[in-house]
């Protein structure tokens, strides 16, 4: 017989890190979502109201993740040729369409 204490159902606080927008992993629609902070780590939590609530690992190392997030910068975006659309639709319409703010992360030269 499993015995419940007071230690077993003590619960860690959620700690709200940002808002976003996500996929649902089975739809693919554009969700709402936050990420949040709970034992040590960093998660992404999204409600789809076809196929429900997910919980996903976003960085394994909340420590590491706040270490990245001091080097994050949106780019200017990327022109893509082959994205004809002004206003695609993510993802169906995707790649490196105007809706991201890409940037070089590493340049090399020859």
């Amino acid at each position: 017989m499993e015995v419940t204490t007071e230690a077993s159902l003590r619960v860690e606080p959620i700690a709200v890190v940002s808002r976003t927008q996500s996929l649902c992993p089975e739809c693919l629609a554009i969700l709402d979502a936050e990420v949040y902070e709970q034992g040590g780590k960093i998660w992404i939590r999204k409600t789809c109201s076809d196929h429900g609530e997910f919980n996903e690992l976003y960085w394994g190392s909340s420590e590491l993740y706040r270490r990245a997030q001091r080097y994050a910068r949106d780019g200017k975006g990327v022109d893509n040729p082959y994205v004809t659309k002004q206003a695609p639709v993510c993802p169906i319409d995707c790649g490196l369409c105007n809706l991201h703010m890409s940037h070089t992360a590493l340049a090399t030269s020859l």
